[in-house]
């Protein structure tokens, strides 16, 4: 009988704390949550309907980077799409192994997605992609378009700053995706 009284006040403890802990997790939905954000996270609400299309462009060739001072072209990182009517949503998703060859403090390797010409970034506009030993990084970006043609493409920049070596970069296995929903 003794081992019924202890047990009974146990097992109220473990339902109360279990209760009571469920509560405690319940707060604002991740919505709401997220709308009150004050840009810290780079928060951005980006949500399509139905999907109507994928794109997807990869490369397991090695794509030597050179410094040229200015954005350049990935090769082969472009999609063009048509948006019939109205307007679609677009996810942009670009990945690849990333290394700096050679670095010295402050090189880096930016990638930067474009949407007709103008850059995808974000509120925090961080471009910078690289890593000096071979890394997988990704970098993503959401928009509504409007009716018409368009294209997506991907663009470096090595930055050497300052100059102290020639500076040299790879990317290898890219995957362009641009998923086309209502």
């Amino acid at each position: 009988m003794k081992r019924k009284a202890l047990l009974v006040p146990v097992l109220a403890a473990i339902v109360l704390s279990v209760l009571s802990a469920g509560q405690a997790q319940a707060g604002q939905p991740a919505k709401v949550a997220a709308e009150t954000d004050v840009g810290v996270q780079d928060v951005q609400f980006c949500d399509g309907g139905a999907q109507k299309r994928v794109f997807v462009r990869t490369d397991s060739v090695p794509f030597p980077l050179v410094e040229n001072g200015a954005w350049a072209p990935v090769p082969g990182m472009v999609v063009n799409f048509v948006v019939p009517d109205d307007s679609d949503h677009i996810l942009v998703q670009y990945s690849a192994e990333a290394q700096i060859i050679n670095p010295g403090p402050g090189d880096q390797i930016l990638i930067r997605t474009l949407l007709d010409g103008v850059p995808m970034e974000g509120l925090v506009n961080d471009q910078i992609f690289n890593t000096d030993s071979p890394q997988s990084n990704a970098v993503q970006a959401c928009k509504r378009v409007g009716m018409g043609n368009h294209t997506v493409r991907v663009e470096y920049w090595l930055q050497d700053l300052p100059a102290f070596v020639a500076l040299n970069g790879l990317l290898d296995g890219q995957a362009l995706t641009v998923q086309q929903s209502e």
